[in-house]
């Protein structure tokens, strides 16, 4: 477990350095010493996280929590629902349970798990005869998520 963790620790740090930092003069010079001294800062946080008993989640990862989700519809043969203001909650309350990582052609699977994720709304629900709205909740439990990257050489 330890080794495939650390094997996605550095390629989460490869992929997910920012470079907007404004350098010193003697690092503006050279981007790759830049990129360097960003990918081992990243490196390091995440090895300390993972230094946890049970480690949840992923420092410094862009993810949304709660994540908006856009407005969408459905029919069925006797009506509609409407689904607005829809918001998912605890992306980021995730496990990682398998990596696979082929090298050569720089791609990375993952499989995390998130314990508990729950989507709250508000419907609409229209048919011939009726009308009915208001709020909803969506409980999901034991989530499993492949994550694959791919780095496409250019």
């Amino acid at each position: 477990m330890i080794k495939r963790t650390l094997v996605f620790v550095l390629l989460f740090g490869l992929v997910c350095c920012e470079e907007d930092v404004a350098p010193p003069q003697a690092e503006a010079q050279n981007p790759t010493l830049q990129g360097q001294k960003k990918l081992s800062e990243n490196i390091m946080s995440i090895l300390e996280h993972y230094k946890q008993e049970d480690p949840v989640g992923l420092p410094g990862a862009p993810i949304p929590d709660p994540m908006d989700i856009p407005e969408f519809s459905h029919s069925f043969s006797v009506g509609r629902m409407n689904f607005k203001n829809v918001k998912m909650y605890g992306l980021k309350r995730f496990k990682i349970d398998h990596i696979s990582v082929d090298v050569n052609a720089l791609k990375v699977e993952a499989e995390l798990v998130i314990d508990k994720l729950d989507v709250r709304g508000n419907y609409t629900l229209s048919t011939w005869l009726s009308r009915s709205a208001g709020p909803y909740t969506v409980k999901l439990t034991d989530v499993c998520l492949l994550y694959c990257f791919i780095r496409m050489m250019t």
